[in-house]
């Protein structure tokens, strides 16, 4: 499946606050690995519970992730968000080669965990449908890179639904993959 690009402003983190020309604010990065106190100032995860359990349990915990972003609300006719994110400095793997192709890795488990479902659309093909996945340079305490998971539902319940397959993907599935070392 091929990569989706879309508007990705920044390869440096921590990146400084920002005010838009419509004056949306945007806080700038936080490392909540390092100073997880800072979560209440990321106002984008303040509305949606889910999303801030992700980014809770992303960085808070031990794991191998941390976020660069997120943000959520609606836009148009439909509701619309991304979440960012890539291995903690210290969990980075050797290549790139297994970050670039977590979305197979996250499609394949949703797959496994719905296999009897019957429902129309199936849970696979909608998140293949909602979800659009991005690699891209980051530099943060050295060069790598990050995902970018970019989703388009049509009611925020759905996308509670997505993010949260997602989070538990990243927190307690990724974890455990066979060629993943702790």
């Amino acid at each position: 499946m091929e990569k989706a690009k879309f508007n990705d402003h920044f390869i440096r983190f921590p990146y400084r606050k920002e005010v838009r020309e419509n004056g949306d604010i945007n806080n700038g990065g936080i490392d909540l690995t390092s100073e997880p106190e800072r979560i209440g100032e990321i106002h984008e995860i303040q509305s949606w519970p889910w999303l801030r359990r992700l980014i809770e349990e992303v960085n808070l915990k031990p794991g191998h992730f941390m976020t660069f972003g997120c943000d959520f609300g609606p836009h148009e006719t439909y509701y619309a968000g991304y979440i960012e994110f890539s291995h903690r400095p210290d969990m980075r793997q050797t290549t790139t080669d297994d970050l670039r192709i977590l979305d197979e890795h996250f499609y394949h488990w949703v797959g496994d965990l719905y296999s009897d479902d019957k429902s129309e659309p199936h849970p696979l093909a909608y998140s293949y449908s909602s979800l659009r996945w991005e690699y891209t340079t980051l530099e943060y305490q050295g060069i790598y890179e990050k995902v970018s998971v970019w989703y388009r539902v049509t009611e925020p319940a759905a996308a509670e639904w997505l993010v949260n397959h997602l989070r538990h993907f990243l927190v307690e599935v990724y974890p455990s993959l066979p060629h993943i070392k702790p």
